[in-house]
């Protein structure tokens, strides 16, 4: 992982600079060694620090709307806001003054500029700075430590590093960067938005009056989360799905959670992870008339799935054991096998060996535990929504 140097931002930003991205922009960058060559003549010394950018613009489009000009080091552009998550952020900050203390390249300082009153960003990291500098030619910036407020009266926005210098994660909120206790220090009393990996333990952070969980195409990209006037009044944990295709929704724990437990019926439903997370299964049931197979298990049921879930239709259900499972596939011809399992202790790759599928068919098997009673649902996915959210 190359490192970059602030030598290397004002080359990369300068015409010289320019010009040697441009030259590298279209090649296929396929072959290490001709691409060191190629790099070495158009950059000269600065040929590292050219190349890798070429390779993290690549890598960037599918993560960010329009790359093609951006500056960024490796690790920036893995903790950076995909650019939908980071619109969708915005919006909830329109017309507030919000001041982004660990902007890092600004993949959300750009979108926040945009939308509200005035924004400004701060880095504690100056090449992180630089670089942002570049991105968001038109927001103010200044190298600060998050720690050390430099603005009043402003919303705060932070996201604290969650990897240390070897790449690794950090999970526990004293072990970010700023650790997240000091950050909720420094700002107490003002509205603060903190955007975290999803995989954080909620009861870590009872100051925040609002976790958001956040999916992007059916990957849950992080928790957010929200305190002041900046939460939602009357919930504490919501979920928000969002499409590249800018379609979204979202859901909540003030909605209705009556939601049944029903028997598998003719399909059953995943939801989408953010929801799951998040804790909303039973309010999203409810929303789509649909029913818990177990209350312990996110798995639903019902007559039919909602628009753009990941669902399958039942095919046969079957008290689980490897004979039975055995017998189903080869009654259903099934050779190409998924196995999704919830609530069991079976590892699929290990099971997929022991029942060597062979017919011509393709079907999903879902393991799951409904009540004491270990269960198998030998199912299709339905075309075009397994991707889906």
């Amino acid at each position: 992982m190359y490192r970059f140097t602030i030598q290397d931002v004002a080359y990369l930003r300068s015409t010289a600079g320019t010009e040697a991205l441009a030259a590298l922009a279209n090649r296929p960058l396929a072959d290490r060694l001709a691409d060191v060559a190629a790099a070495r003549q158009v950059a000269g010394d600065r040929f590292a620090a050219a190349l890798e950018t070429a390779v993290l613009r690549r890598k960037a489009t599918a993560k960010l709307a329009d790359p093609t000009t951006w500056l960024f080091c490796d690790a920036a552009l893995q903790q950076a806001t995909a650019t939908a998550v980071a619109q969708h952020r915005a919006t909830r900050l329109h017309g507030r003054d919000v001041h982004d203390v660990t902007c890092g390249i600004g993949a959300d300082l750009v979108e926040l500029a945009a939308v509200a009153n005035r924004c400004v960003g701060s880095d504690v990291d100056p090449v992180r700075l630089a670089m942002a500098a570049h991105n968001c030619p038109d927001v103010p910036l200044v190298q600060a430590d998050a720690r050390h407020p430099v603005t009043r009266n402003t919303v705060v926005l932070a996201d604290p590093a969650r990897r240390d210098d070897t790449g690794r994660r950090r999970w526990h909120p004293t072990d970010l960067t700023p650790p997240l206790p000091d950050l909720v220090e420094a700002y107490k009393g003002r509205d603060l938005v903190v955007k975290c990996a999803p995989g954080l333990d909620f009861a870590a952070v009872p100051w925040a009056d609002e976790i958001e969980l956040v999916s992007l195409d059916g990957t849950v990209r992080e928790a957010c989360l929200w305190t002041g006037s900046l939460a939602t009044q009357g919930s504490h944990r919501r979920a928000t799905v969002l499409r590249h295709d800018r379609s979204q929704w979202t859901i909540t724990d003030a909605d209705p959670d009556d939601c049944p437990i029903r028997p598998p019926g003719a399909w059953l439903i995943d939801p989408d992870g953010a929801v799951v997370r998040a804790g909303l299964v039973r309010q999203y049931a409810t929303r789509h008339d649909l029913g818990q197979l177990d209350p312990r298990i996110a798995y639903l049921t019902g007559a039919a799935p909602p628009p753009g879930i990941r669902a399958f239709e039942v095919l046969d259900q079957i008290h689980y054991r490897e004979k039975t499972l055995r017998a189903a596939l080869r009654r259903f011809d099934v050779g190409a096998l998924e196995i999704l399992v919830r609530g069991l202790d079976v590892l699929p790759d290990v099971l997929r060996r022991k029942l060597k599928p062979a017919g011509s068919a393709s079907a999903t098997v879902v393991l799951t535990r409904i009540g004491d009673t270990p269960t198998a649902l030998v199912c299709r996915a339905h075309p075009g929504l397994t991707s889906g959210i």
